[in-house]
């Protein structure tokens, strides 16, 4: 990798070769680099070199099932901020896209471009965004040859989060001019999440306080102390001193012309640090071993 100088710099990914039986598996990995960066990399010709399998022993590049890691952005507004699907090569088979907390587990076709993506998302809550909301899995795939048997597995032991969005001024019951009714409003929203998250699942080994996020647009509306305002919910929430979280229409912003950065308006909302790790360890995970296998290493060339 060479990422020096004033160009965009040049990167050889190069794959982890691995083989049982008759099955031959690729495994390239890539990411860590800003993703304007790699946004023009990909665009500049032979800046990025994939580097394949030499042939040997009667056995050529389509023997081999090439598997992609990619940990960079993917859903963007600004395409200049991501990584656009159709810069990967077309020899790829399947893709493991990171980075992205959604969790959209189901293996999807690219159109003209002969690969499945897949984005596991994160498998614990790290921002209280609409998409940690969403059920959570991993993926078992099976190969065989060149080709795959995807098998979806429910996580069991995540935490419930739950997450809501509501504007004021478009609520009936909420007047502007008194805010009892806006903390009455919430309160309800607030009840009607933890009622959500607390109902039985055969997945839950023991019941644990939920996350709950509501993001109130409140234009026209005054604020309210989510600290006081989540005092009520301490022992009944993972998160009671950052259940709300406030924002405003930015329409005014946009017709007077003031530029708004993309990353500023579409960063999620983080957990304090302290708090995500506090949660992850009273999770109590099974430490497990990882093995690393003798590496297969026939000859490579370029792509």
């Amino acid at each position: 990798m060479d990422l020096g100088g004033s160009g965009v710099g040049q990167i050889a990914v190069y794959p982890v070769l691995v083989k049982k039986g008759m099955t031959s598996v690729a495994l390239y990995g890539l990411g860590n680099i800003r993703d304007e960066r790699l946004n023009r990399m990909f665009q500049t010709p032979h800046s990025v070199q994939w580097m394949r399998p030499g042939t040997q022993d009667g056995e050529s590049a389509s023997d081999w099932f090439n598997i992609l890691v990619l940990h960079q952005n993917r859903i963007k507004t600004n395409p200049k901020s991501a990584i656009n699907e159709h810069f990967l090569p077309r020899f790829l088979d399947f893709i493991v896209w990171g980075h992205e907390h959604e969790c959209l587990i189901d293996p999807q076709e690219v159109p003209g471009m002969g690969f499945h993506i897949t984005q596991p998302g994160s498998s614990v809550a790290t921002s209280l965004i609409d998409g940690e909301a969403k059920p959570k899995h991993v993926l078992l795939l099976e190969i065989k040859g060149n080709q795959y048997r995807p098998t979806k597995i429910p996580l069991r032991s995540v935490r419930p989060f739950e997450y809501a969005e509501v504007v004021l001024k478009d609520e009936a019951d909420v007047n502007s001019n008194d805010q009892d009714s806006v903390l009455e409003h919430l309160d309800k929203i607030v009840r009607n999440l933890i009622e959500k998250s607390s109902q039985p699942t055969a997945s839950r080994s023991e019941p644990k306080l939920p996350l709950v996020r509501i993001k109130v647009d409140y234009s026209g509306f005054s604020t309210i102390n989510p600290q006081r305002f989540g005092q009520k919910y301490v022992g009944k929430v993972a998160n009671p001193q950052d259940i709300l979280i406030f924002s405003k229409s930015a329409k005014k912003r946009q017709t007077t012309g003031d530029h708004i950065d993309d990353s500023e308006k579409l960063r999620p909302e983080e957990l304090n640090q302290q708090t995500i790790e506090a949660l992850v360890a009273e999770s109590n995970l099974v430490p497990f071993e990882l093995h690393i296998l003798c590496p297969f290493a026939p000859c490579l060339r370029m792509e």
